[in-house]
């Protein structure tokens, strides 16, 4: 359950950080509701944020770390994975942790 949290939390600051380039770069409310709509969050923390922030983004570590906890929210949602390991929830959540202190660092 702390996996799936920590997703959510992880997905509410994607979406707020780009949405906040988007708002310094004039980019429409509407257009950019559709985008992230349209992607998902693991693309844009593999891609979007890459191309927005290259200079201010967390480790490739955290990020590979971010994706993995992605992954491992997928098997548990779309395949019925019913255990996760005590390392695998701890780095999970720590990347995560990680990841948003940076992203709120970037918006304030």
């Amino acid at each position: 359950m702390a996996i799936l949290e920590a997703i959510i939390a992880l997905e509410i600051t994607v979406s707020s950080l780009i949405t906040n380039r988007a708002k310094e770069k004039g980019i429409d409310e509407n257009d950019v509701n559709g985008f992230l709509l349209s992607f998902g969050s693991s693309l844009c923390l593999k891609v979007v944020l890459r191309l927005l922030i290259p200079e201010s983004i967390p480790s490739e570590t955290v990020l590979l770390g971010c994706k993995s906890a992605i992954t491992i929210r997928n098997a548990i949602i779309h395949r019925g994975r019913s255990s996760v390991t005590k390392k695998e929830a701890q780095d999970a959540i720590n990347n995560i942790e990680m990841f948003i202190n940076k992203a709120n660092d970037l918006m304030e």
